[in-house]
């Protein structure tokens, strides 16, 4: 029996006569035999994303739950690429592929699914068992018991939540599904962490995105990424600043946006990766030549996003502009703490985005992917945790394999919470998603409705006496001071564990 699998699991090896010769022993990693394409209930959009050392490799599932990549060439001229068999699925999510990996498609970084993708009798099947899992997960049932006979539900607090402003086809502002999912895990009658809580919006304008032309420079685009997050920066500063002038008492701030050099690095690497529909030419090969280099066409996908994103890093920590807009929204910052509002903030979901062949540290500065809104030292940085489906149960919980780092020094986290499979099946229609959802962005809310609850039962807490029982109250039996802080919280531990 595979130390990985459930004791229930069927044999891991297809029995279905079909596929049974499609591989060989497990040790060898080998296949015997190619199945084309047309062998494929919905080959194109029942797939995974298998993250290698080199590349990401697509694999497709088939209706029965065989795994196949496809072959790097055609058999022969005028025939198609053919796939070949590398593993299996079973129903619960556990896979095995032949080269020896395995574990579950929910958890590991390495066979990235959302069986929200998947189509197919096997979709279904995997989305029902991640709907069970997130069922599983839910923490709200145990908080609830634990907190209704005590009355604390965070009434006569008031939560803002800050996010971007968002526009319906008419043009009129409107809420979107991240700002729904925010509220809603925050002070939903049924599933939210603080249900008594008033949960605020609070939308600001942020910058739309910039356009480039072959004709741009390095400096050009600079300029122009710039002023982008210069506006935006300045906006969010506004925000957190009428917050700490008009904001009602007591009162915590929610912010699960972020930035970083990276996430604009990439974006401009996918950019330049595009070519024209007609000639399959770059669109932008002047550009391509005086960002990457002479040798742009020879370097590899690694080489150019590394350069793009330590370029990128260089100029938010030199550039005057940007550092004057950091500097303005730190003073912001520091300004709510100062009239007893805390702001929590997401750490970012970067961790696992990080281009194959690059590592932090070494070719990529930690700065990278670090979410700039989290440097003011006065907030409470938050990271995304696991709890591996044993809610009330913290020693077992792990830290997310999105989740970003920090370090053992000033870019720590403060804390983490649960971010992984957060059950609001509020806007799930049944039957269709998995019914949770997961990042950083569902941690800063658990985090800020914990701080209501503790507000509830004393207004007066300061954000330093917040911080400390927060950080007081968590758990890090699994995880590292870079990834979680202090630890992981419980909600029901620190709302119990306020100074009287």
């Amino acid at each position: 029996m595979d130390p990985l699998l459930p004791a229930s699991s069927p044999p891991i090896r297809p029995t279905n006569p079909a596929y049974a010769s499609s591989v060989m022993d497990v040790a060898s990693g080998l296949t015997q035999r190619s199945v084309l394409e047309e062998q494929f209930a919905h080959p194109k959009d029942a797939y995974f994303t298998l993250r290698g050392q080199d590349k990401n490799q697509r694999v497709w599932m088939d209706n029965h739950g065989v795994l196949f990549t496809k072959a790097e060439s055609s058999p022969a001229p005028g025939l198609p690429k053919q796939y070949q068999a590398i593993g299996q699925v079973l129903k619960n999510g556990w896979f095995k592929l032949w080269n020896g990996m395995q574990g579950s498609i929910f958890n590991t970084p390495m066979l990235r699914v959302s069986p929200n993708v998947l189509s197919g009798p096997m979709g279904e099947t995997l989305r029902l068992a991640e709907r069970q899992l997130t069922q599983q997960s839910n923490e709200i049932p145990y908080i609830r018991q634990q907190l209704t006979n005590c009355g604390i539900d965070g009434r006569g607090v008031t939560i803002y939540c800050l996010e971007f402003l968002q526009r319906n086809k008419d043009g009129e502002p409107e809420p979107g599904d991240h700002l729904k999912l925010i509220t809603s895990t925050l002070s939903d009658p049924q599933q939210g962490y603080a249900p008594g809580a008033n949960a605020q919006m609070l939308l600001y304008q942020a910058p739309k995105d910039y356009d480039i032309a072959d004709t741009d420079t390095p400096q050009s685009i600079l300029g122009k990424m710039v002023a982008n997050q210069v506006k935006g920066t300045d906006a969010l500063a506004q925000r957190i600043q009428w917050v700490a002038q008009h904001g009602q008492r007591p009162s915590v701030v929610s912010f699960s946006v972020g930035t970083n050099p990276m996430e604009e690095a990439l974006g401009l690497y996918g950019k330049l990766k595009q070519r024209d529909e007609e000639t399959g030419a770059y669109k932008y090969p002047q550009l391509r030549q005086k960002l990457y280099g002479a040798q742009a066409d020879t370097l590899t996908d690694a080489k150019k996003m590394g350069h793009l994103i330590n370029w990128m890093t260089t100029v938010w920590q030199k550039n005057p502009d940007i550092q004057s807009a950091f500097g303005r929204y730190s003073q912001a910052c520091q300004q709510l703490n100062q009239a007893g509002i805390t702001l929590a903030i997401a750490m970012g979901n970067d961790e696992d985005r990080l281009p194959l062949g690059l590592t932090v540290g070494k070719e990529i500065p930690r700065m990278a992917l670090f979410n700039w809104y989290c440097l003011p030292p006065s907030v409470v940085r938050v990271a995304a945790a696991n709890n591996n489906a044993t809610p009330g149960n913290v020693s077992d919980d792990t830290v997310t394999t999105f989740s970003t780092h920090g370090d053992n020094g000033a870019l720590a986290p403060t804390v983490a919470a649960t971010g992984q499979r957060v059950f609001i099946d509020k806007y799930f229609a049944p039957g269709g998603q998995a019914g949770g959802w997961s990042g950083t962005s569902v941690a800063t809310p658990i985090v800020a409705a914990t701080m209501a609850l503790m507000l509830q039962q004393r207004p007066d807490l300061t954000p330093e006496q917040l911080r400390t029982t927060l950080q007081q109250s968590a758990s890090r039996a699994n995880t590292t001071v870079e990834q979680t802080g202090a630890g992981i919280i419980d909600p029901v531990k620190a709302a119990l564990s306020v100074p009287s």
